[in-house]
């Protein structure tokens, strides 16, 4: 996790991602923290992407991911689409353990957004006016239902 975060605050993603986080043991605090479920995914290269979910409440969760800037542009839709399918397969003995993930997304972040809905979430508007001196956010969710009935149209291509 250390030479995870080296990497973010190199690239310059650490402190936009984690708005909060000043360095290393804060980092890790926040990922430690109980109602934080991390997950790395890596490919030949290493590690190609954090992503976490927290808020979990009923099924539901809040779902956030940074992504390694070497993937972006060309690997980034398929390691989401990998991690999407692991939350979307973790189950405990009442089933699925998640039928809904929201994602909550700062209004001037355009690509974001767009990465979001070609993930196949659904964006919410109008955005979320945020107090102090951001930019809002604006919230989208993703449905188990609608995650599994993409996943099976596209294998039947």
């Amino acid at each position: 996790m250390r030479e995870l975060w080296r990497t973010l605050e190199h690239e310059g993603t650490a402190h936009s991602v984690f708005q909060n986080t000043r360095d290393w043991p804060e980092f890790l605090n926040y990922m430690q923290a109980a109602g934080n479920f991390p997950v790395a995914a890596a490919d030949e290269e290493g590690i190609a992407a954090l992503a976490w979910l927290n808020n979990v409440e009923g099924n539901s969760a809040f779902c956030h991911h940074v992504f390694m800037r070497r993937t972006w542009g060309r690997r980034t839709l398929e390691i989401a689409s990998d991690i999407l399918d692991y939350w979307f397969a973790l189950s405990d003995s009442g089933g699925a353990m998640f039928d809904v993930l929201i994602g909550a997304t700062p209004g001037h972040l355009r690509l974001a957004q767009r990465f979001a809905q070609k993930l196949g979430f659904t964006l919410l508007s109008p955005m979320i006016p945020q107090v102090g001196n951001g930019d809002g956010l604006v919230v989208s969710f993703l449905e188990r239902e609608t995650w599994e009935k993409a996943a099976a149209a596209a294998a039947d291509k």
